[in-house]
């Protein structure tokens, strides 16, 4: 897996936890099954840049970013690199 991909999935399972959510609200909402989101999770099989986008917006990272700014940190840091 990835750096990016690790910080993003890192990232999702903070927002669920933060929200009290569980995998399968988040696969449910993205449309896959939640074996295959805990596999593209665990960095095991791809997900589509969309998937990964969907899944963010579940959480609402921007929420977290703005109430954890450390959160999103790492992954802005890859980015800019």
């Amino acid at each position: 897996m990835s750096d990016l991909r690790a910080l993003i999935a890192e990232t999702v399972r903070a927002g669920l936890n933060a929200a009290d959510m569980s995998q399968a609200d988040a696969a449910a909402f993205v449309g896959v099954s939640e074996k295959h989101l805990s596999q593209i999770l665990n960095g095991r099989e791809d997900g589509s840049l969309s998937m990964w986008q969907r899944l963010l917006d579940f959480v609402d990272a921007d929420w977290l970013a703005k109430h954890d700014a450390d959160i999103l940190a790492p992954i802005r840091a890859l980015v800019e690199e």
